[in-house]
């Protein structure tokens, strides 16, 4: 805590600091890192009833194809939508990254651009 609070008067110059301030940055903070309530209340909910699903054998038909490309850790997504439960595989990654640089231009992005639009319009 000391030190946080050292590199906070380093940046401030010597001007006070305001703990009422840093109180309620300090806990938005820690309430945006916290699990939404509801949500959580939603996933138990919705693993509740998969489970009595598989229990009671009453469960919707499954894809089989579609199971057997799961690998173990991979995570899935449950949704309810008009009364069934929905189970996919859950994205990881970010889509953006994942095609980030596969055209190999080779030269920087303005370049590219310049390329493909040719030269901007004089204002």
């Amino acid at each position: 805590m000391h030190e946080a609070l050292d590199e906070l008067r380093a940046k401030l110059n010597g001007d006070r600091i305001d703990f009422s301030e840093l109180v309620i940055l300090g806990a938005r903070a820690k309430a945006r890192r916290l699990p939404d309530r509801g949500d959580a209340e939603k996933a138990r909910k919705a693993r509740k009833e998969l489970a009595e699903l598989i229990r009671s054998g009453s469960g919707p038909q499954m894809d089989i194809a579609a199971a057997e490309e799961l690998k173990v850790g991979d995570r899935l997504e449950l949704v309810e939508k008009d009364g069934q439960l929905i189970v996919t595989k859950a994205v990881s990654g970010d889509p953006v990254a994942a095609v980030y640089g596969i055209l190999g231009a080779g030269g920087c992005t303005n370049e590219t651009i310049r390329t493909l639009r040719g030269a901007p319009d004089a204002l």
